[in-house]
Protein backbone atom coordinates (compact mmCIF):
# COMPACT_ATOMS: atom_id res chain seq x y z
CA UNK A 1 0.00 0.00 0.00
CA UNK A 2 2.91 2.55 0.41
CA UNK A 3 4.08 1.97 -2.80
CA UNK A 4 0.71 2.93 -3.88
CA UNK A 5 0.70 6.24 -2.14
CA UNK A 6 4.65 7.43 -3.51
CA UNK A 7 2.93 6.76 -6.95
CA UNK A 8 0.23 9.07 -6.20
CA UNK A 9 2.12 12.47 -6.77
CA UNK A 10 3.03 11.18 -10.10
CA UNK A 11 -0.43 9.57 -11.02
CA UNK A 12 -1.88 13.18 -10.32
CA UNK A 13 0.82 14.95 -12.48
CA UNK A 14 0.29 12.82 -15.14
CA UNK A 15 -3.19 13.66 -15.11
CA UNK A 16 -2.50 17.23 -14.99
CA UNK A 17 -0.31 16.95 -17.59
CA UNK A 18 -2.74 14.90 -20.02
CA UNK A 19 -5.82 17.40 -19.02
CA UNK A 20 -3.58 20.58 -20.21
CA UNK A 21 -2.83 18.08 -23.65
CA UNK A 22 -6.30 18.05 -23.87
CA UNK A 23 -7.40 21.05 -23.33
CA UNK A 24 -5.53 22.61 -25.68
CA UNK A 25 -6.41 19.97 -28.34
CA UNK A 26 -9.78 21.42 -27.88
CA UNK A 27 -8.71 25.33 -28.51
CA UNK A 28 -10.30 26.04 -31.85
CA UNK A 29 -8.37 27.88 -34.17
CA UNK A 30 -10.91 28.32 -37.52
CA UNK A 31 -8.18 29.39 -40.32
CA UNK A 32 -8.55 32.17 -43.05
CA UNK A 33 -11.30 34.67 -43.44
CA UNK A 34 -11.51 36.39 -46.89
CA UNK A 35 -13.31 39.22 -47.45
CA UNK A 36 -14.41 40.24 -51.06
CA UNK A 37 -14.36 43.84 -51.97
CA UNK A 38 -16.30 44.95 -54.84
CA UNK A 39 -17.60 48.59 -55.72
CA UNK A 40 -13.42 50.09 -56.19
CA UNK A 41 -12.15 52.00 -58.95
CA UNK A 42 -9.19 49.63 -60.85
CA UNK A 43 -7.89 52.91 -61.79
CA UNK A 44 -5.55 53.40 -58.63
CA UNK A 45 -4.60 53.07 -55.36
CA UNK A 46 -5.29 50.26 -52.45
CA UNK A 47 -8.00 48.34 -51.21
CA UNK A 48 -7.84 48.20 -47.41
CA UNK A 49 -9.35 46.33 -44.92
CA UNK A 50 -9.71 46.52 -41.54
CA UNK A 51 -10.50 43.44 -38.65
CA UNK A 52 -12.21 44.11 -35.55
CA UNK A 53 -12.64 41.55 -32.45
CA UNK A 54 -14.74 43.20 -29.99
CA UNK A 55 -17.28 46.04 -29.73
CA UNK A 56 -15.28 47.94 -27.82
CA UNK A 57 -12.28 48.72 -30.45
CA UNK A 58 -14.35 48.60 -33.45
CA UNK A 59 -13.13 51.68 -35.61
CA UNK A 60 -10.83 52.45 -33.17
CA UNK A 61 -8.20 50.03 -32.87
CA UNK A 62 -7.86 46.85 -35.49
CA UNK A 63 -7.27 43.47 -34.77
CA UNK A 64 -5.65 42.60 -37.85
CA UNK A 65 -5.46 44.46 -41.29
CA UNK A 66 -5.09 43.83 -44.73
CA UNK A 67 -4.33 45.67 -48.27
CA UNK A 68 -4.46 44.76 -51.53
CA UNK A 69 -3.42 46.88 -54.63
CA UNK A 70 -6.85 48.12 -56.61
CA UNK A 71 -7.12 46.04 -59.56
CA UNK A 72 -9.67 43.86 -60.57
CA UNK A 73 -13.03 43.68 -59.34
CA UNK A 74 -13.67 42.04 -56.72
CA UNK A 75 -10.50 42.75 -54.54
CA UNK A 76 -10.18 39.45 -52.50
CA UNK A 77 -8.51 40.71 -48.70
CA UNK A 78 -8.03 37.59 -46.60
CA UNK A 79 -6.75 37.44 -42.83
CA UNK A 80 -5.03 34.18 -41.75
CA UNK A 81 -4.55 32.00 -38.67
CA UNK A 82 -7.74 33.59 -36.84
CA UNK A 83 -9.29 32.14 -34.24
CA UNK A 84 -12.95 30.78 -34.43
CA UNK A 85 -15.22 34.10 -33.23
CA UNK A 86 -17.60 37.10 -34.09
CA UNK A 87 -15.42 39.48 -36.14
CA UNK A 88 -16.65 42.53 -38.06
CA UNK A 89 -14.49 44.47 -41.40
CA UNK A 90 -14.46 47.74 -42.74
CA UNK A 91 -12.80 48.67 -45.58
CA UNK A 92 -11.83 51.42 -48.20
CA UNK A 93 -10.21 52.52 -51.14
CA UNK A 94 -7.45 54.67 -50.65
CA UNK A 95 -7.14 56.26 -53.57
CA UNK A 96 -4.25 58.56 -52.32
CA UNK A 97 -1.62 56.23 -50.96
CA UNK A 98 -2.16 58.34 -47.39
CA UNK A 99 -3.24 55.22 -45.80
CA UNK A 100 -6.37 57.20 -44.11
CA UNK A 101 -10.05 57.04 -45.18
CA UNK A 102 -10.50 60.85 -46.68
CA UNK A 103 -12.81 62.90 -45.37
CA UNK A 104 -14.99 66.36 -46.56
CA UNK A 105 -17.15 68.58 -45.20
CA UNK A 106 -19.29 67.39 -41.94
CA UNK A 107 -16.20 64.23 -41.29
CA UNK A 108 -18.10 62.69 -44.50
CA UNK A 109 -16.43 60.08 -46.27
CA UNK A 110 -14.94 61.20 -49.51
CA UNK A 111 -13.24 57.93 -50.76
CA UNK A 112 -15.39 54.58 -51.17
CA UNK A 113 -15.60 52.92 -47.64
CA UNK A 114 -18.08 49.90 -46.79
CA UNK A 115 -18.57 47.08 -43.82
CA UNK A 116 -19.30 44.00 -43.60
CA UNK A 117 -22.69 42.83 -43.78
CA UNK A 118 -23.26 45.78 -45.88
CA UNK A 119 -24.20 47.35 -42.59
CA UNK A 120 -24.91 51.35 -42.23
CA UNK A 121 -24.90 53.60 -39.28
CA UNK A 122 -27.92 55.71 -38.71
CA UNK A 123 -26.09 59.16 -39.38
CA UNK A 124 -22.76 57.85 -38.65
CA UNK A 125 -20.95 54.19 -38.69
CA UNK A 126 -22.52 51.50 -37.96
CA UNK A 127 -22.34 49.42 -34.92
CA UNK A 128 -20.08 46.70 -34.48
CA UNK A 129 -23.12 43.86 -33.92
CA UNK A 130 -24.51 45.05 -36.95
CA UNK A 131 -21.20 44.30 -39.33
CA UNK A 132 -20.17 41.19 -36.99
CA UNK A 133 -19.68 37.78 -39.19
CA UNK A 134 -18.74 34.71 -37.84
CA UNK A 135 -15.86 32.18 -38.03
CA UNK A 136 -16.38 28.67 -37.39
CA UNK A 137 -15.37 27.03 -40.00
CA UNK A 138 -11.22 26.18 -41.53
CA UNK A 139 -12.20 29.02 -43.84
CA UNK A 140 -15.51 31.59 -44.25
CA UNK A 141 -15.75 34.32 -46.82
CA UNK A 142 -17.83 37.40 -46.55
CA UNK A 143 -18.67 40.66 -49.58
CA UNK A 144 -18.05 44.19 -48.46
CA UNK A 145 -19.63 46.51 -51.17
CA UNK A 146 -17.89 49.77 -51.70
CA UNK A 147 -19.97 53.24 -51.89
Amino acid sequence: MGQHLRLLPHAARLALVCAGVAAAATTVHAGDLSIEVSGHQPSGGKVRAALYNDAANFLATPFKTAEVVAGSDPAVLVFRDLPAGVYAVSAYQDDNGNNKLDRGLFNIPVERYGFSRDARGDGGPPKFRDAQVELREPSAQYPIKLR
